[in-house]
Parts: C-alpha cells; sequence; structure tokens
C-alpha cells in the first residue's frame, strides 16, 4: 500500500520566441527558449472527478508566460526563471516548485544553455 503520495503537474519543454540576452544578436530578433515547469501539489488538491474544473489550471501559466515575454527583453533568463517561478509560488496548494529556462540557439557547440530554480 502507497503510505506517501505525492502529486506533481508539469510543463515540459514549452516552446517560445522571446526577446531574450545581453549579447548583440540576442537583441534583434526573437529566439527560442524552452521552458519547463515542475509544480508539486498539495495531494489534497488531486481530482477526485474527472472534469477540468478539478484540476490545477495549465493554461494559466502558458497564457501569463507569453504575456511576459511580448512585454519585455529579458537581459537574462535568471530573470524570467524568477518571475515565473514567483508568479507560480502565489498560485495555492504548491509546495515545491523548479522552473528552468534553456536557449538552444546562442552556441554552435553547446546544445543549451540556461537556468534553474527550485524550492525544497
Amino acid at each position: 500500500m502507497i503510505q506517501n503520495m505525492t502529486y506533481k503537474i508539469f510543463l515540459r519543454d514549452f516552446e517560445v520566441m522571446a526577446f531574450i540576452g545581453f549579447h548583440d544578436f540576442e537583441r534583434v530578433e526573437k529566439q527560442r527558449v524552452f521552458i519547463t515547469i515542475e509544480i508539486e501539489l498539495d495531494v489534497k488538491l488531486y481530482p477526485i472527478t474527472d472534469h477540468r474544473r478539478a484540476v490545477w489550471d495549465y493554461d494559466f501559466i502558458r497564457v501569463e508566460i507569453h504575456k511576459m515575454l511580448e512585454v519585455k527583453h529579458y537581459e537574462l533568463q535568471e530573470t524570467l526563471c524568477k518571475q515565473i517561478f514567483d508568479m507560480i509560488k502565489a498560485k495555492p496548494g504548491v509546495s515545491k516548485l523548479m522552473v528552468r529556462s534553456a536557449k538552444p540557439d546562442v552556441y554552435s557547440d553547446i546544445r543549451l544553455v540556461g537556468c534553474e530554480l527550485s524550492s525544497d
């Protein structure tokens, strides 16, 4: 019998286009960024019905990230990650959180460069 169940939701490699970076070539046009988010929720929030109103809102996260990227050029991935982290941790029921961003097109010899924030 399982004693300690955890409840996580995630968005992996959410591909967005963003003005991000401090190199000259990064200021000219948008570039791809992959965002991964893992949210551990209070297990009491686990849905007891098979209805969309019973679950945490993935759409909210997607919409809010797109809004963030429409209004600002981010010099640092760290700033973007922190803004996403703060937005999600303010929602009820979040017990642990991880936000990662990664840029795939900065260096020809590195697949991804990025930043990760996580809570205990």
